[in-house]
């Protein structure tokens, strides 16, 4: 059984636990339009990436702008429930929002 210390985190679109230096802090509105102070979204490192792959900061900030409408966003979801189950930090992110190992 996996030990959960007090600096793991669980991302909310994957349900992964891991150390809180796997995650970033997702701005609900990207700094590039505006959002320097807006509110910040836990995920980690994968499924933050997978977000912007998919997604331009147009997008992000007028349809993804909470952590509702981003996981369950059905390319977020199917992004999720694959990562979910590996035992993998990290992945390789294609350029046009794939992924693989």
């Amino acid at each position: 059984m996996e030990t959960i210390h007090e600096d793991d985190l669980e991302c909310p679109n994957c349900h992964r636990i891991s150390d809180k230096k796997y995650f970033i802090k997702h701005h609900s509105i990207p700094r590039q339009k505006g959002g320097s102070h807006s509110e910040k979204i836990i995920l980690c490192q994968s499924c933050g990436q997978h977000l912007h792959n998919l997604y331009t900061n147009n997008v992000l900030k007028r349809d993804f702008n909470t952590l509702e409408k981003i996981i369950n966003n059905p390319g977020m979801k199917k992004f999720g429930e694959w990562i979910g189950k590996r035992n993998i930090i990290r992945i390789k992110h294609t350029n046009k929002g794939g992924f693989h190992k």
